[in-house]
């Protein structure tokens, strides 16, 4: 259940990353396990193994958490994550 669904405050980070940006048609399968989009540099496909994002967004779904990407080719990627806060077992003594 994403973050923003459960009912509970959440806590929100986000991260600039300053590469050469994601296309908008490879947005749709960024968190894949394997995906890799392709090349800029004439290569068929991006470096790495297609894992990180993969394991991030399975790791955010299991603590009920949401990653958004803002992206686009050439101006670089904001990733954002809404973490769930529940203050439920914080006492204030």
């Amino acid at each position: 259940m994403p973050a923003s669904s459960t009912g509970l405050d959440t806590c929100t980070v986000a991260g600039l990353d300053t590469g050469e940006g994601i296309d908008s048609h490879d947005m749709a399968g960024i968190f894949k396990a394997f995906e890799r989009g392709k090349a800029t540099n004439g290569g068929p496909y991006r470096e790495g193994t297609g894992l990180g994002l993969h394991i991030c967004g399975r790791l955010a779904e299991l603590i009920g958490a949401r990653i958004d990407i803002e992206s686009g080719r050439g101006v670089g990627s904001v990733f954002t994550v809404w973490l769930p806060r529940d203050d439920r077992g914080v006492r204030a003594d």
